[in-house]
Formats: structure tokens, C-alpha cells, sequence
């Protein structure tokens, strides 16, 4: 009978004591956490781009080429699903010790 509540009320609408799950991360959370390791990523990216791009001869392209490999899972490791991070960080970590591997080899 009393209970008319207006929920248009803006001190009504503050009581809600519900939380959001921690477990879900908002849309802009990515990007809003991790910008150095972005503009790492990037930099980075761009320099092994140029690399490969004035790179003398095909063989010199391969090192370069596996580090940008490696740059994209590490970018999908920090922006992708939970379910993907550690994967594409371990795949990333692979290619980019693969492409040192090429770039020490005699």
C-alpha cells in the first residue's frame, strides 16, 4: 500500500548495493590498465617492421619476422580473453626466443 517508490529518484537509485563481479572486465578495461606495454608493443613493432623491410636479403627478414609474430601474441595476451593470455604469451615468448635463435646462429 505505502511501498510507492519512485525510481526516478536519484537518491533511490545510489542504494543500490549490488557489486559488479570482479571477474568481468568492463570494455575499456585492455586498454585503460596497460598502455606502456601497448606503446612498448608498438614501438617495437614499428622498429622490427623497418628491420625487415631494409633487411639485405630474404634470409635476413626471417629474425625480424618471428619478433613481430611474437609482438602480436604478446599484444593478444594483454587485450585477448582470459582464456587465451597464457598461451599466447608462452607462443609469443617461443617465437621471439626462436627469432633470437636465428639472429646468434653463425
Amino acid at each position: 500500500m505505502g511501498d510507492d517508490v519512485d525510481d526516478t529518484d536519484p537518491e533511490r537509485r545510489d542504494l543500490d548495493t549490488r557489486s559488479p563481479d570482479p571477474d568481468t572486465p568492463s570494455p575499456d578495461d585492455g586498454t585503460r590498465r596497460r598502455p606502456f606495454a601497448l606503446v612498448l608493443i608498438a614501438a617495437l613493432g614499428a622498429w622490427k617492421t623497418y628491420e625487415a623491410i631494409a633487411a639485405a636479403t630474404v634470409q635476413a627478414t626471417i629474425a625480424p619476422s618471428l619478433y613481430l609474430l611474437g609482438l602480436g601474441s604478446f599484444a593478444v595476451s594483454l587485450l585477448g580473453p582470459r582464456r587465451l593470455q597464457v598461451p599466447t604469451f608462452l607462443a609469443g615468448a617461443a617465437l621471439c626466443l626462436a627469432a633470437i635463435g636465428v639472429e646468434t646462429r653463425p
